[in-house]
């Protein structure tokens, strides 16, 4: 069978970012699973959501199946991330957006269940950086006085598929069947992605990533040493306060008086994905853990 992992990547983690970003993960979650295994049946596995490596975070899409190859789950992947997503958040009604966004705050608010939970609910954040202590109160202030509507949401998708840089921090990897065939000409991704019905302006960044892609066929230090090479390294710096122009702002068109807040024993923690195989990496990225 083949396998293919598409994740985009949006940057060192924030406050504002850990919350947006869970919320869209929740929703490309659910829509993956509707459209590439239930409606196209593409793979018997299929998962998609927010991730963390290390500092950095984005979101991911995975899908192993029989019926197609990697390269033509990547095409489907990928119309999911231009076509159905944006759709989805444009037609979202305010009530859908209140019922993600009640979810998002008990998952925030729900305690370890167990011995195993309780040990990675303290343990995990301190080994990555014991000044984030209170972060998860800081998603709630942000969740609960700042992101009211869907709109905020919309922007972060947007920016994600079409950056401003030009071309996305992409990374793909893929397995397949047998022997690895030759990667696909600009042409030939040209004509699977047209028929897939991929608008012209998804088209056109999907030109932009191809062109900027470097592919690798192993996963070794040399292999990361080139890449870090041509593309560097993500800040290492760790962000978990947020920044008080925001709830000034926000107070100050609220007419209200200004929120304060005293941080309490409550932090998420980053979590890494067990990949490092073929693959290719557009915008390219090494993770600083």
């Amino acid at each position: 069978n083949g396998v293919v992992v598409v994740t985009l990547l949006r940057g060192v983690s924030t406050v504002e970012g850990r919350v947006i970003f869970g919320l869209l993960g929740t929703v490309v979650g659910q829509l993956a699973y509707n459209e590439l295994r239930t409606k196209q049946q593409l793979g018997y596995v299929v998962h998609a959501g927010d991730v963390q490596i290390s500092n950095v975070q984005g979101i991911s899409t995975v899908v192993q199946g029989v019926k197609a190859d990697a390269d033509a789950m990547e095409a489907a992947v990928e119309r999911l991330y231009f076509e159905e997503m944006p759709a989805y958040l444009q037609e979202m009604t305010d009530s859908e957006f209140q019922t993600f966004r009640k979810s998002f705050r008990n998952q925030l608010l729900r305690p370890p269940l167990g011995y195993s939970e309780e040990f990675d609910h303290f343990w995990s954040p301190i080994s990555v950086n014991i000044s984030c202590n209170g972060l998860r109160n800081e998603m709630l202030m942000y969740l609960d006085e700042v992101l009211e509507s869907k709109q905020l949401l919309v922007e972060a998708w947007s920016d994600l598929i079409h950056p401003k840089s030009g071309t996305r921090d992409r990374s793909v990897v893929k397995y397949f069947a047998g022997s690895v065939p030759a990667r696909p000409s600009l042409e030939a991704s040209k004509a699977v992605w047209k028929q897939r019905g991929i608008n012209d302006a998804a088209l056109q960044q999907l030109a932009k990533d191809h062109g900027a892609t470097v592919v690798v066929d192993r996963a070794d230090s040399s292999a990361r040493a080139e890449l870090a090479k041509l593309g560097g390294y993500y800040p290492r710096h760790i962000e978990c306060r947020l920044p008080q122009q925001l709830l000034a702002k926000r107070n100050a068109q609220r007419n209200s008086p200004t929120v304060t807040f005293a941080p309490a024993p409550h932090r998420v923690f980053a979590q890494t994905l067990p990949w490092r195989r073929r693959g290719y990496a557009s915008g390219v990225f090494l993770g600083t853990g």
